[in-house]
């Protein structure tokens, strides 16, 4: 039973649509080890950054706990990269 909504968006059933940037029961299957990979990336990109800043500008001193929360901020802003290309379109 699909029907045209009116925004462009398929109907096909009472609780999904397809189309038109919602989220559907097709988009919302993403591979977990996909997921992992790029938090281990974002890591990697934040550590990365804080030892470029380091050799940029040697007057900063990059602690352990600068260094470990840019490698948490990195991880986080990938996974949110990847959720959103996977779950939303």
């Amino acid at each position: 039973m699909k029907q045209q909504c009116v925004d462009g968006a398929v109907k096909v059933s009472e609780n999904y649509l397809i189309g038109k940037r919602r989220l559907t029961e097709v988009n919302m299957s993403f591979n977990i080890i996909s997921f992992i990979k790029t938090m281990l990336a974002g890591a990697g990109a934040g550590f990365a950054l804080t030892g470029g800043l380091s050799i940029a500008i040697p007057a900063i001193t990059v602690t352990n706990s600068i260094a470990l929360s840019m490698a948490g901020a990195g991880a986080v802003v990938l996974a949110v990269i990847y959720l959103k290309k996977k779950l939303v379109g």
